[in-house]
């Protein structure tokens, strides 16, 4: 049994003696667990139960599985010890699929549903950017200056369709996002220092049947300092998430929606955070979902919230999570039938969760909450 198997289980011991309404809010079914000292890479939910590929940092990848409680049923070692470029996890019959980028290779984990390793096989020697996810399969996406290369893979990993895309690239960190026969390309252009994110304009590209018909450009002013990754609803709508600084210091969000025919602006709002640290994507409803700061009225109050808004930007619902410590950094959320999982490490050292016992160091957790 694993050194970290023992410390995930002890940890767990506190964190389940510990979980009463005023520390964490969690209602029947829901649950927060803390890996100490990690890093996260992926989940996959089945038969209620999570699997969770994370990098512990100091040993080799992990692979564990929480039960519908979130108790640690077991830790597995991935067997080699350097944080993939991206990964995506994918279930194929009874077989669990990690594929992943690493060292200019592009490789398919296979295990059973005990975390037993079944093969390790390569699939490409090209390295890619980005993997999204669609029903049937899954892309590969590749941004240079002057193009975008897509590979197109079935769910058990047979290329499909190769494809290239001409395109004007400056942003060092562009992002894509295909729907049905569209690209949309969000990345910025016209770089100059004196501006604060050092680019005039926040865009988006757009491309039907591989070719480019719209460009939506944003001045980048000093109120927008940042743009997270932009989204699309199932009509085309596009979502750029932007921060801004107000008087107070803290970043705050503001949520701007564009028609993706005109690139013109039609809806927008601001809420309050106290950081600009944030996870977002559309849920099956077609409602915009959100983890990220929320405005901290005094030490008593935790420094996140989970917000759902529907598509004119009103709030459905909202509730506040995480610690009284210094707060949490959102990596992904994850929607299935009955939950959000919810991932991200902690920013603070002693007391995250209001735990005793958490690491001298920065932690992943893992958040299951109700739909």
């Amino acid at each position: 049994m694993s050194k970290n198997f023992l410390y995930l289980l002890a940890l767990q011991l506190v964190l389940f003696s510990c979980a009463n309404d005023d520390l964490n809010d969690l209602n029947n079914e829901e649950y927060v667990v803390l890996f100490p000292e990690s890093l996260p890479l992926n989940t996959l939910e089945y038969n209620n139960e999570l699997y969770v590929f994370y990098d512990s940092r100091s040993d080799y990848l992990q692979f564990s599985k929480l039960d519908h409680k979130g108790n640690v049923v077991w830790n597995k070692d991935l067997l080699w010890q350097t944080y993939p470029d991206n990964s995506i996890v994918i279930l194929s019959g009874s077989k669990i699929n990690f594929y992943y980028e690493y060292m200019a290779e592009f490789r398919r984990l296979v295990l059973d549903l005990d975390g037993n390793i079944l093969s390790n096989d390569l699939i490409s020697t090209s390295s890619f950017q980005y993997i999204q996810k669609f029903d049937s399969g899954f892309y590969r996406i590749r941004c240079f200056e002057e193009a975008i290369d897509i590979e197109t893979y079935s769910l058990t990993g047979e290329l499909l369709l190769t494809r290239t895309i001409d395109a004007h690239i400056e942003s060092p960190s562009p992002k894509v996002i295909i729907k049905g026969n569209k690209i949309y390309l969000f990345s910025t252009s016209n770089f100059n220092s004196d501006f604060p994110s050092y680019y005039e304009y926040f865009r988006c590209d757009v491309f039907v049947q591989n070719r480019l018909v719209n460009t939506i450009n944003i001045p980048t002013l000093e109120k927008y300092p940042a743009e997270h990754s932009g989204l699309v609803f199932n009509d085309g709508t596009i979502l750029m998430p932007f921060t801004y600084e107000d008087n107070t210091g803290f970043l705050n969000y503001e949520w701007r929606i564009f028609d993706p025919v005109t690139g013109k602006e039609v809806k927008n709002k601001k809420f309050e955070a106290s950081s600009n640290i944030s996870a977002a994507m559309i849920n099956t409803d077609g409602n915009i979902v959100f983890a990220g700061g929320n405005p901290r009225l005094n030490d008593k109050t935790k420094w996140s919230q989970f917000t759902i808004l529907d598509t004119d930007l009103n709030q459905l619902s909202q509730r506040i999570i995480g610690s009284y410590d210094r707060g949490e950094l959102f990596f992904e959320i994850k929607e299935t039938q009955n939950y959000y999982y919810i991932s991200g490490t902690t920013f603070g050292s002693d007391g995250d969760f209001d735990l005793p016992n958490n690491s001298p160091a920065v932690d992943m957790f893992i958040y299951r909450l109700n739909k």
